[in-house]
């Protein structure tokens, strides 16, 4: 038994010094520790990835239009807006309701900009254009992708607004 103990012992040793031992103190800190970055507010502005405009020569006129429907939108300038709507539309929706359409549609938000980013043909005489709006409510500012449609009248663009009849959608989600 005598000869046993020290060959166990040996052994263990062995063992030990081959695998290594581990000692925990209080001190000592864990293997992996969680990394927590500290919460920083985005800056879309920086962040966002920039958006550049591609639209063809043959629609400057169209974006020279485009612009100034959204800049009389922004300054909130409806008659000027209204002059700039379609025909169709107009005959439908006389200035008085049009305004009266904007304020009911109008959120607490603020208009920062508004840009052309790229145009479609959607048909002989209708386009669509891909456009960015850079919206700003009190802290919140948000940059949002949207689609308008512009049609032209002649040798003049005019917005192309849908046409919704209320009563009817009223009647689809009851």
């Amino acid at each position: 038994m005598k000869k046993i103990i020290p060959s166990i012992i040996a052994v263990l040793l062995i063992s030990a010094i081959a695998y290594g031992t581990e000692t925990v103190t209080t001190e000592q800190k864990p293997a992996v520790q969680p990394s927590k970055k500290p919460f920083k507010k985005a800056d879309i502005k920086k962040e966002a990835p920039e958006l550049k405009p591609n639209i063809p020569d043959e629609y400057k006129s169209l974006i020279e239009v485009y612009d100034k429907y959204w800049n009389f939108i922004k300054e909130n300038d409806l008659e000027n807006a209204y002059k700039l709507e379609n025909d169709d539309y107009k005959k439908v929706v006389n200035l008085r309701e049009y305004k009266s359409l904007q304020k009911r549609s109008k959120l607490p938000v603020n208009i920062k900009a508004v840009r052309a980013l790229e145009v479609t043909q959607k048909g002989e005489k209708e386009v669509i254009v891909k456009g960015t709006i850079w919206l700003k409510s009190a802290e919140i500012d948000t940059l949002k992708v949207f689609y308008d449609k512009w049609v032209k009248n002649g040798d003049q663009w005019r917005h192309l607004r849908e046409i919704e009849d209320h009563d009817t959608a009223k009647q689809d989600n009851s």
